[in-house]
């Protein structure tokens, strides 16, 4: 990360790695703040840690998650600018609070709970203090990265039941018109409170389509460019809400398939497509426009499907396949299920999916008691 000189004024510090350096802070709600979990980023294109920082904290024996948002990362975005960088902290803190408060307010419970939010002022010696934006999480166990990780025991019925509740926290999301734009791995905790339930975090990257904006809204692409639809990598904005934000949520609950059963996502096979025709999004070459090149997508996509195939479960590998092709198909006004595509409005039909999910993760209950 290229450093940047704390600003100083008669009276005033602003030390831009601040978030960086919060072991021990008391917030004013009381939280203490523990370990960071997050670790510098090193790079700008390094979306995990360029916009917040994570600590563990504790209050009365409780623990918590707490979403620092990092000075630093956005002096990165911002060209140094201090005051513009400030601002936007500001405002991307007080647009994902807003959420946050829709979500609290309807009783979202496949959202990851708020505990608190509000601003922390760090003195730093003889100097003004040093602003810092936060929001305080319910604690969870692990992520799904980690879970997946730490056994290779896990259950398919554990697998398809978490997907349903994935696929049930977007179904929450989009009916408060909230496209979530960043759902990957790293944003899916695990509860054991819960019977090891899962839930969606970070509403970082989120627009809601009521009028409202975001400052990531002008983005082609709003989440983790690791895992953005195909289309996006092409610098294509799709024209309605529900192929460029609910078709994005949609392409990475598919990729999510993928993920907790082979450990890959469409996007790493698309990302070994030769250089003329990938776009400089995937380190390539291509200067046309998505439609001259989707055939090539669609032909990638339908070798990673055999590919993955035979590492899904024997007894529901057509049906995930599909899942998987319906819900990431490279032609995003195709995205979703087919039927649920012919009615008005051309929905996406997540509600079908969230069935289909639901009876997967029953079949594969009795197939482990019967085991």
């Amino acid at each position: 990360m290229a450093s940047v000189p704390p600003a100083s004024k008669p009276g005033i510090l602003i030390d831009p790695h601040i978030a960086h350096k919060l072991e021990g802070t008391v917030l004013p709600d009381g939280w203490v703040l523990k370990a960071k979990t997050r670790k510098m980023p090193i790079a700008p294109e390094e979306t995990g840690g360029k916009f917040s920082v994570g600590y563990t904290a504790e209050k009365d024996g409780k623990q918590a998650f707490v979403k620092v948002f990092d000075l630093g990362g956005a002096l990165m975005r911002n060209s140094g600018n201090i005051m513009k960088a400030m601002m936007m902290l500001g405002q991307d803190h007080q647009y994902e609070c807003q959420l946050l408060d829709i979500c609290d307010a309807a009783k979202l419970d496949r959202i990851v709970k708020v505990l608190g939010k509000g601003q922390a002022d760090i003195p730093m010696g003889d100097h003004l203090a040093t602003p810092i934006p936060y929001i305080v999480f319910e604690h969870a166990d692990k992520d799904i990265r980690k879970a997946l990780a730490k056994t290779s025991a896990i259950e398919d019925a554990w697998r398809l039941r978490m997907l349903h509740q994935v696929a049930i926290g977007l179904q929450q999301l989009h009916g408060k018109q909230i496209a979530h734009q960043d759902l990957k791995p790293s944003n899916i905790l695990i509860f054991e409170q819960d019977d090891f339930g899962a839930k969606i975090a970070d509403l970082g990257r989120a627009s809601r389509n009521d009028g409202s904006q975001a400052g990531h809204d002008g983005y082609f692409i709003a989440g983790d460019p690791a895992y953005a639809p195909p289309e996006q990598a092409y610098g294509v904005r799709a024209e309605h809400w529900r192929d460029r934000r609910d078709g994005c949520d949609l392409y990475h609950l598919g990729s999510l398939i993928a993920f907790v059963f082979t450990g890959t996502t469409p996007n790493w096979y698309y990302t070994r497509l030769p250089e003329a025709v990938r776009p400089v999004q995937w380190r390539g070459n291509w200067a046309g426009s998505y439609p001259e090149v989707v055939h090539h997508i669609n032909a990638a996509f339908a070798e990673y499907l055999a590919l993955i195939k035979p590492d899904l479960p024997a007894w529901a590998a057509d049906q995930l396949v599909l899942l998987i092709e319906q819900m990431c198909d490279p032609e995003y006004s195709k995205r979703g299920d087919p039927d649920a595509r012919k009615q008005v409005g051309e929905p996406l039909g997540l509600d079908r999916f969230i069935s289909r999910f639901d009876a997967l993760a029953n079949i594969a209950k009795v197939k482990t008691r019967a085991a």
